[in-house]
């Protein structure tokens, strides 16, 4: 599965959103909880957020993002750095929202990526946002521009389970986003969902599904609400202010979903992941098959094939030093497998090979371990044979079994990894 070694990706991460969702424990800042960007109230609210982006602060974006790209392309003293790559083949905006970026600052940051990079053909481009972004007009600008992918994150169609969590509702967006994307010319259209809110039943989350893969979706990312440590989220549930989400329905839905959808088209092709044929994520297979890509932007992560790093989690900061967090060297015995494992594709032992033995350096007979614990993993039940595998269990599957257990087994898989590394 793993793909062209002369190919990188780069990640944007836009920070700003309308407002920050309860829940949410990746690096963004609500413009409503920031008084410089605050939009003044109105005689029908006191509260009325600001739906865009001021001009300074897009300037200011543009102008880290650049200093930035261009030390990142540098090689340090230990050898890090991305020019030694030819081409990009996927580039993804996140967030943040992504989509409350003009078309004209998503032009300026393409055009500076073609300054150094040569993109290839088959390029995948991402913009991923929210309802109220995606209007007819914006995804015609889009697709002026190339990009050929978007993602929505609508999460439910419930007005009050989103006012619960603090994320922002426009209805009139909401009721037509998925028109206007089944109408736009870019053909590569992903939505996010999720299942488990309180006080949202099995039915309801089934409502949400069924009126999203009927819009023609072709990739489908589906959440159970989790407890992120330090969200306000997990901070009401602490104080009794809020319900936890129930787990005995969310075990239910993840159950269910594989052959839910699989009837509609859309294959498992990650934990949380489902889509029709050939509409799979390519940017997001990077990080599970343990590929290279460029972070950009305040909270990014970046791996360069040798060392990763991490940004501040602070525009301020990133502002003072936008390349200033360090390359640091990775483990890969611990981290191909957390990524790796959580694909529902064929999991062989020539991608271990590929990560641990060709990249890393590990001696093959390192492999021989991870033989073994998939001859335990089927045995136990927790995967099965792919179709076309040999007789030793050199590709196999995950049952659902195995992905109800997923995080134990990823655990014993680096125990393991350790154990025989330390043989070595």
């Amino acid at each position: 599965m793993r793909r062209d070694p002369t190919a990188t990706g780069i990640y944007v991460h836009f920070p700003y959103c309308i407002q920050k969702c309860h829940y949410c424990d990746f690096y963004s800042v609500g413009m409503d909880r920031l008084p410089e960007l605050a939009a003044p109230a109105d005689a029908n609210s006191t509260h009325r957020p600001r739906t865009t982006v001021p001009d300074p602060q897009l300037a200011a974006f543009f102008r880290n993002l650049t200093t930035e790209f261009e030390q990142r392309l540098k090689a340090g003293e230990s050898g890090a750095g991305f020019r030694r790559f030819e081409k990009i083949n996927t580039i993804f905006f996140g967030g943040g929202t992504a989509s409350l970026m003009p078309p004209e600052l998503i032009e300026r940051i393409l055009a500076l990526f073609r300054r150094e990079f040569t993109f290839t053909s088959d390029v995948e481009i991402t913009v991923e946002g929210n309802p109220e972004n995606f209007s007819a007009d914006y995804l015609a600008g889009l697709h002026q521009l190339g990009v050929n992918r978007v993602n929505v994150g609508l999460q439910t169609f419930r007005e009050d389970l989103l006012a619960s969590m603090h994320r922002y509702y426009d209805p009139g967006q909401y009721e037509t986003v998925l028109e206007n994307l089944a109408a736009a010319k870019i053909n590569r259209i992903g939505a996010d969902l999720i299942y488990g809110f309180p006080e949202q039943s099995a039915d309801e989350f089934y409502a949400d599904l069924k009126r999203t893969v009927s819009a023609g979706v072709n990739h489908l990312s589906v959440y159970s609400l989790t407890l992120e440590p330090n969200t306000t989220y997990a901070g009401h549930v602490h104080t009794g202010r809020m319900r936890a989400p129930g787990e005995e329905l969310q075990e239910r839905i993840f159950q269910e979903l594989p052959a839910t959808l699989a009837r509609q088209g859309l294959a498992q092709y990650e934990v949380s992941n489902f889509a029709r044929p050939g509409f799979a994520c390519r940017h997001n297979l990077r990080y599970w098959l343990y590929e290279t890509y460029m972070g950009l932007g305040p909270g990014a992560h970046g791996f360069d094939g040798r060392f990763r790093y991490g940004n501040t989690r602070s525009i301020a900061g990133w502002q003072k030093d936008p390349a200033g967090a360090a390359f640091d060297a990775h483990d890969p015995l611990q981290e191909f497998p957390l990524v790796y494992l959580r694909l529902c594709d064929t999991l062989m032992l020539k991608d271990f090979s590929d990560a641990l033995v060709a990249e890393a350096g590990f001696p093959e007979s390192i492999l021989s371990s991870v033989a073994t614990i998939f001859e335990d993993w089927r045995a136990a039940g927790y995967v099965e044979r792919a179709d076309g595998a040999g007789e030793k269990a050199d590709g196999v599957r995950w049952t659902g079994a195995g992905l109800l257990q997923l995080d134990d087994r990823i655990v014993e898989m680096c125990a393991a990894r350790e154990a025989a590394a330390a043989i070595l």
